[in-house]
């Protein structure tokens, strides 16, 4: 889309028409990938659509030389939006309790003292990406990478233990936006 034309709603009229033409042809569900650090992609595939982050991709296209992707792993979450049964989670009240990976003057924070909790305790869990990641990764491709591995840790951590996104909270004070977690 057009930069003059974003934020004007219209990834969602095509994502509404893609789930019409998909339920009227049969499907139940669609699925596709998404980078997760994008909050926008984020925000409108799980919180808006309600689509689940069911699984993660480490560096899921391999090396990359578009201007969104070039140097860095292009890992991914698979989403899958159930045509027939919406996301209800993503409508729970926005409680930062558990945060496994927060971000402390810039920089993703991951809480190694609560990687024990993760098996043990059903969450939820948040973790938080960078509001504009492409701003990032422009001004500073060492800082992108650092929010790529630590964000991949803790995905990869909550996935394996059987945890999806349910939703993204947006908080523009402290300029990130929050997984939720749960299982």
């Amino acid at each position: 889309i057009l930069p003059e034309y974003r934020k004007g709603g219209l990834g969602m009229q095509m994502k509404m028409k893609q789930g019409e033409i998909a339920k009227n042809m049969g499907y139940k569900m669609i699925t596709w990938t998404f980078d997760p650090l994008e909050s926008l992609n984020a925000y409108l595939n799980i919180q808006k659509l309600g689509a689940v982050g069911a699984s993660y991709k480490e560096n899921h296209y391999g090396e990359m030389s578009d201007q969104l992707n070039q140097g860095l792993p292009t890992d991914r979450i698979l989403i899958e939006w159930n045509l027939n049964e919406p996301n209800e989670f993503r409508h729970l009240p926005f409680h930062l309790e558990k945060v496994l990976l927060q971000t402390r003057k810039d920089m993703p924070y991951l809480h190694e003292e609560l990687i024990e909790d993760i098996s043990h305790n059903d969450g939820p869990w948040f973790v938080a990406i960078p509001e504009n990641f492409q701003h990032i990764k422009m001004n500073d491709i060492e800082l992108a990478k650092k929010w790529r591995h630590e964000t991949r840790r803790a995905f990869k951590l909550l996935f394996s233990q059987g945890y999806k996104a349910y939703g993204l909270y947006r908080d523009h004070n402290t300029r990130s936006s929050y997984y939720l977690f749960m299982k």
